[in-house]
């Protein structure tokens, strides 16, 4: 089964597992263990967690050019970064 398989199997059972007993749950657990793949632990947190998105979350578009502005930043600063292991 392909990921995107898995994520719309994953939405449409999601509210049917949160609303079923503890006995049902037991069930549709080990039916999407068998056809996903997971590992039950893995299952129950997915299952149990916030409904899924219809895309995963990505990174903000100037999340990753952040990263890089403070290191270029620091010759222009003046002070040297801190050494790791010593005490001022």
């Amino acid at each position: 089964m392909t990921g995107m398989g898995r994520r719309e199997y994953l939405k449409a059972i999601h509210d049917r597992y949160r609303r079923s007993t503890d006995e049902q749950k037991g069930t549709i657990l080990d039916e999407f263990c068998k056809v996903c793949g997971y590992h039950r632990k893995h299952a129950i947190r997915l299952l149990s967690g916030p409904r899924p998105e219809a895309h995963p979350r990505r990174a903000a578009p100037g999340a990753r050019a952040m990263v890089g502005r403070s290191s270029r930043r620091w010759p222009s600063s003046g002070r040297r970064p801190a050494t790791p292991g010593r005490c001022a």
